[in-house]
């Protein structure tokens, strides 16, 4: 058996407790910056998310008057076919004033329906362009939400340590927080 040694105690004591004075400092201090890093992650991923839709919605709005506007021009052109049957059938006799309206018609649908197959062909694109920035804030918001499962383990993981003392689950707080603020950076980046 070894002897007791009271300054090897005395010393021993004062350094656990130097130790536990300085986690009890560091572990909530920690646990609040990963709390803050988790909050600004989650209302960053609300925000992305309120944009994908949005951006989704116009997008599908756009496609929709797109769809319109092919519907306009095919009726457009299904009218100029039907005047030109019915001028290539001799229904109509030239020169009459049924005639005269016909190839009226003709003249001004074929001009029209030009214009409106282009502003269909625009509206379609601009209905892409607004998916694909729906797509893109979809995935920023995914890696906000990574974020911010990551900090609310990293919470559990640092408040663990305050219970425990053991110092294993702040250096994973740590860790998981990192990752997090990559995610984080990731996601607010793209």
């Amino acid at each position: 058996m070894s002897e007791f040694d009271a300054g090897t105690t005395l010393r021993e004591v004062n350094e656990r407790h130097a130790q536990l004075t300085m986690g009890q400092k560091i572990v909530p201090v920690v646990t609040a910056i990963i709390a803050v890093m988790g909050a600004l992650a989650t209302l960053s991923a609300h925000h992305r998310s309120t944009a994908a839709l949005a951006q989704k919605n116009e997008g599908v709005l756009l496609q929709t008057k797109a769809s319109d506007q092919y519907n306009y021009y095919d009726s457009t052109r299904m009218r100029v076919q039907l005047s030109q049957t019915l001028i290539a059938a001799d229904l109509v006799k030239p020169g009459s004033q049924g005639y005269k309206i016909l190839e009226e018609e003709i003249r001004r649908d074929t001009a029209q329906s030009r214009a409106i197959f282009d502003k269909a062909e625009s509206l379609e694109t601009a209905s892409g362009a607004a998916m694909e920035r729906a797509d893109h804030a979809m995935h920023s918001y995914e890696n906000a939400e990574v974020a911010a499962a990551l900090f609310q383990v990293s919470i559990v993981l640092a408040s663990i340590t305050a219970l425990t003392r053991t110092r294993a689950f702040l250096i994973g707080a740590a860790g998981l927080s990192l990752l997090g603020l990559a995610f984080f950076i990731v996601g607010y980046l793209a």
